[in-house]
């Protein structure tokens, strides 16, 4: 019986026995992709990925017989799925590690000569190319932290030879050292950023010759680090990664620690010290900038989480952007958006060498790429579909979209499990602070001062104030309005109306209270507002499970209280033909405090909301002096919510688009959403996941494009009036649609 090995390390070739077999490169590329892929795979999507040509699945039954007539009989005949399971040099590499050091290293070294998959670039289509540089990047970062783990583990053993020998080969292959390396695990999704990856590669070129400093903002934890890393991977640069300290020492004291886990085995000199210092900086501070300048190295320094720049932090970094080595200096933060004071009293830092970047929440196209990649769809549509959704569920955060692409969501379930441990973890506020923002979580509105004292307990008066400090509340006007196509957004000072940061933040906060709790907050709030608003009140009660309120606030909204309105006539409009790809631009996207994100993306407007449970306020996007004529505009709807159960106020009426013109608002909603009672029109009704063209007239001036939903995910691929492209800004150019 032939005893099979795949051969990943280096050259990909397929081996019996330990003597290699002469086969095809196609035969090569397929049985790699199936090993790797671990699942059956439908004949069709093999040959398509391998073949770009019509006959692709006649190319794909000769390999299959040509494999056949060399006794390799790995596929049963005429099976729709094949699938493929073979041991592989990697594995045996990965599992020889565990006993490693020891006098065999050298030879398990030798065994990664080369970064794997060598040989498999040019074949196949550009979707298999993808593949393969996917599977090179995760092969090589398992690679990577395996070499890392046997490092740590001669230094933990005082093997300094072995360990100066894993790290000269860890250099050699492009690799670098991960320090406190986590356990090897399955390939997790990544997501691209292309523009931003491409922006810190050129400031990692400039930093070879001088230190740069990046000020990185940007909500996103996971996804800093997987832009750093992903940015460093497969260069020379060693990453350092740590969190922002309150004090100084213990800062100082972590990031020497990280740099001495790297340079001990080159047995480096103790660093001389200058013998003047800044008065804000330490003596340890200038030992750890001065062993790192010694060491010759190319470092990245990442401080993450930097809440303010303190004076002795800002004095370190001005020490450092002086040295003369290969250095980068990330810091990560939200403190670090918009202007950025950075005065010492050492002097100027000099700003061509400065730079600030934001890590933008994650585009449809983005999330798109990598789930397709994870699960290919039947259809662009259906690729669309999910990808919409998953940014409009994720609100573009890193670790919330992975999760959704990675688990089917659960329906009753408002946020993984994962994404809320990474919330709480978060939350760095005093105990007292978080139990009141959890108290206020369950409250479905804004919150005010009356509120606040109604339910918070114990007393906390500076609930609100402190937690709009920290950036946990933010403005919440029931009206808001952005500027196009500039996206210009500011909230009024006017507006004392506040809300929770994010919904997922909501329900986290919310989930720290007992079921006993939560059920006594929904009985005060209920009592409280069964005189003023019983149709709120009767939401309360109801999920307290309180029957004598519940019959209360069915007596004060009259016959028709509670129930559900009946659906009058409508039009569904016809879905049109896909239009054609937006072009390629930079994305620039906003978010308002009641959590609407306005995207530009290229030519494509994106309008997303993932709402408060809570009724939902307006969004006004507004073009100004927008010549007259016919307004046209191409769309898709793929998410639509606007939570009737809350209640539904005169005039406050929710619809997932609506054209303002000087003289007419027409609303629209979308197939399957419910009218409301208080509705006073039919509205045409819009086809959900399919794209769709309205038209109407507008004698110039202000044209507004409106939406006022819970959730939404709006797609508008075309927006013109008067033959002119309302996405490219005064004076209005380009060609609309033809009529």
């Amino acid at each position: 019986m032939l005893v099979l090995t795949l051969s990943l390390l280096g050259h990909t070739y397929l081996s019996s026995d330990n003597r290699p077999l002469r086969l095809s490169q196609k035969a090569v590329a397929l049985i790699t992709f199936l090993v790797r892929e671990g699942r059956p795979q439908h004949r069709e999507r093999l040959a398509n990925l391998l073949w770009n040509t019509p006959g692709a699945l006649r190319n794909l039954r000769v390999e299959l017989s040509r494999l056949n007539q060399r006794g390799l009989e790995l596929f049963p005949v005429n099976q729709p799925m094949l699938e493929l399971t073979i041991p592989t040099d990697f594995d045996d590499w990965i599992s020889g590690a565990a006993t490693q050091p020891d006098t065999r290293l050298n030879d398990w070294l030798s065994s990664v000569s080369t970064l794997p998959l060598n040989g498999l670039d040019d074949l196949g289509t550009p979707e298999f190319q993808e593949w393969v540089h996917a599977q090179r990047a995760a092969l090589s970062q398992q690679i990577e932290r395996t070499l890392s783990q046997v490092y740590d583990r001669a230094l933990q053993l005082g093997q300094h030879g072995a360990a100066h020998a894993v790290r000269t080969h860890i250099r050699q292959l492009g690799l670098r050292i991960v320090p406190a390396t986590p356990a090897p695990t399955t390939t997790a999704v990544q997501f691209e950023r292309r523009p931003l990856r491409a922006r810190l590669q050129q400031i990692l070129s400039r930093a070879e010759q001088q230190p740069q400093l990046v000020l990185l903002s940007g909500s996103s934890r996971p996804g800093r680090h997987d832009l750093i890393e992903r940015c460093t991977e497969q260069t020379s640069w060693h990453v350092l990664e740590l969190e922002a300290a309150a004090q100084p020492d213990v800062q100082h004291a972590a990031l020497l620690h990280q740099v001495l886990r790297i340079m001990l085995p080159d047995g480096l000199s103790e660093p001389h010290l200058p013998a003047t210092r800044p008065a804000e900086l330490s003596e340890e501070m200038i030992r750890v900038w001065t062993l790192i300048a010694q060491s010759r190295q190319q470092l990245l320094i990442a401080i993450h989480d930097v809440a303010r720049l303190s004076p002795s932090l800002l004095s370190s970094l001005h020490f450092a952007m002086n040295l003369r080595c290969s250095l980068t200096l990330v810091l990560t933060g939200a403190a670090l958006r918009g202007p950025v004071p950075l005065d010492t009293s050492e002097g100027a830092f000099d700003l061509s060498r400065v730079h600030q970047l934001e890590l933008p929440p994650l585009s449809v196209q983005e999330i798109a790429e990598a789930a397709d990649l994870r699960a290919p769809p039947a259809s662009a549509d259906l690729s669309l579909q999910r990808a919409a959704r998953i940014a409009q569920e994720s609100e573009g955060w890193d670790l919330h979209a992975q999760a959704l692409i990675e688990q089917p969501p659960v329906p009753s379930q408002r946020v993984p499990d994962v994404v809320r441990s990474a919330l709480v973890g978060s939350l760095d506020v005093p105990p007292p602070l978080r139990r009141a923002l959890s108290q206020l979580a369950m409250v479905h509105g804004t919150l005010g001062p009356a509120v606040a004292e109604l339910i918070v307990q114990p007393p906390y008066p500076e609930a609100l104030l402190e937690g709009e400090r920290r950036g946990l509340l933010v403005t919440a006007a029931p009206e808001e309005i952005m500027h196009m196509p500039a996206a210009g957004y500011r909230p009024s000072d006017q507006d004392s109306r506040l809300t929770l940061i994010s919904e997922a933040a909501r329900v986290t906060l919310a989930g720290l209270l007992t079921s006993s709790e939560r059920r006594h907050l929904r009985t005060v709030l209920a009592e409280h507002l069964l005189p003023t608003d019983p149709a709120l009140a009767l939401y309360y009660a109801r999920g307290a499970n309180l029957p004598d309120l519940t019959r209360l606030a069915l007596e004060r909204l009259g016959p028709a209280g509670g129930a559900v309105p009946g659906t009058p006539p409508y039009t569904v409009l016809p879905a049109t033909d896909p239009p054609s790809a937006a072009v390629a631009g930079p994305r620039t996207e906003r978010r308002t405090g009641n959590a609407y994100r306005v995207a530009l993306d290229g030519q494509q407007l994106e309008i997303m909301r993932r709402g408060q449970h809570a009724r939902p306020p307006l969004l006004r996007l507004r073009w100004e002096h927008v010549p007259a004529g016919t307004w046209r505009l191409v769309a898709r709807v793929d998410v639509f919510q606007a939570a009737p159960e809350l209640g539904v106020l005169a005039g406050e009426e929710c619809f997932a688009l609506g054209v303002r013109t000087p003289r007419t608002l027409e609303t629209y909603l979308p197939v399957g959403a419910p009218f409301s009672s208080q509705e006073r029109r039919p509205a045409l009704r819009l086809p959900m996941h399919r794209w769709f063209q309205l038209s109407g007239q507008s004698e110039g001036g202000p044209l507004e494009l409106q939406v006022r939903a819970l959730d939404i995910a709006l797609i508008i691929r075309h927006w013109s009036c008067g033959g002119s492209l309302l996405d490219r800004g005064p004076p209005w150019t380009g060609t609309g649609l033809s009529a």
